[in-house]
């Protein structure tokens, strides 16, 4: 109808105003169906994102999956992930996308950027790469025919973790800022699992390392007297597999003269009448021998502060014994 009023007058047709708005509905039809797919690639974006950051691959193989999104779906021609070494204050590359397999990395456009601003979650758009300063390797940038660069921040709680990068043969605005600025919060939050993850990981095997090489025997029972821990001291002490001891009862190992008094002090540490304890005592060994063994043994607590058991460690001073 309000078309109509535009050509429909005194009920004679004007082509002029009849053109004009079959023009414009043309046009607004053309700008909704844009719009619409926008939308819908924006959504496909964040939700091929999202399930990446759900899976519980390598940060490697997370990252990988995301430069490959960044690569269709923000219609770059190079997209990376990088994570940000605080104490060397560099980026490394943990994840390319496209023109990577076009040329070595040595040759990849290098981009002076700002750290501080970077910090502050500012976005850098460079419009005319071989017009910028910035820009290394123009002879490269030229050659594959790159215009536009893109790079948004990994901050979280105002700590730099990483940065999503793209390259573009086409002119970029800052619109695509925007749009990786959608799923930047969830990438930085995987990054940082991933690298307390990874921290942990090589805080225990450090841990494991150490109390695998060392000759005591270290152990942890639960409340009622069974192994859960011991190390591979165990084995060379009394002969007998760490697999097959543990769910074992303690007392089992103990010499029988001597298997009521290491029944009363455990008693004693459960009822938490002792904290710890020191003492000596005899064990007895796969082939039947005795080893005398110096125990120190303590209370161990869940996070709520409930009993968990007992752990300590175990010395052989069976030579020492022998030479008093």
């Amino acid at each position: 109808q309000a078309g109509a009023s535009d050509y429909l007058v005194k009920a004679q047709l004007r082509s002029d105003s009849l053109e004009r708005s079959i023009r414009f509905a043309i046009q607004r039809k053309r700008a909704a169906a844009l719009a619409a797919f926008e939308q819908a690639r924006l959504a496909a974006f964040g939700a091929e994102i999202g399930l990446l950051l759900t899976r519980r691959d390598s940060l490697e193989s997370i990252l990988a999956g995301c430069a490959k999104a960044m690569l269709q779906y923000l219609n770059a021609s190079m997209a990376q992930v990088l994570t940000y070494d605080a104490r060397k204050k560099v980026f490394e590359v943990r994840a390319t996308a496209g023109l990577e397999g076009k040329a070595a990395p040595g040759r990849l456009p290098k981009i002076k950027l700002d750290l501080d601003s970077l910090s502050q979650g500012k976005p850098v758009l460079i419009k005319q790469l071989l017009q910028d300063e910035r820009v290394g390797q123009h002879e490269w940038v030229r050659h594959q025919g790159l215009v536009s660069y893109v790079a948004y921040p990994l901050v979280l709680e105002e700590k730099l973790v990483g940065l999503m990068a793209v390259f573009s043969s086409q002119p970029l605005t800052e619109q695509i800022g925007q749009e990786m600025g959608s799923v930047a919060n969830g990438i930085s939050l995987c990054i940082e699992r991933k690298r307390s993850e990874e921290a942990l990981d090589a805080s225990e095997v450090k841990y494991r390392t150490v109390v695998e090489s060392i000759k005591e025997v270290i152990f942890q029972m639960d409340e009622f007297g069974h192994w859960t821990f011991l190390n591979p001291a165990w084995t060379a002490v009394t002969g007998f597999e760490v697999k097959q001891t543990l769910g074992t009862f303690f007392l089992e190992y103990l010499h029988e003269e001597d298997r009521e008094h290491n029944s009363h002090i455990f008693l004693q540490l459960i009822q938490r009448a002792l904290e710890y304890c020191r003492y000596e005592t005899r064990f007895l060994t796969k082939n039947g021998k005795v080893r005398w063994v110096e125990i120190y043994a303590q209370l161990t607590h869940n996070p709520d502060g409930t009993l968990l058991g007992v752990s300590g460690s175990l010395t052989d001073i069976t030579e020492r014994k022998l030479a008093e």
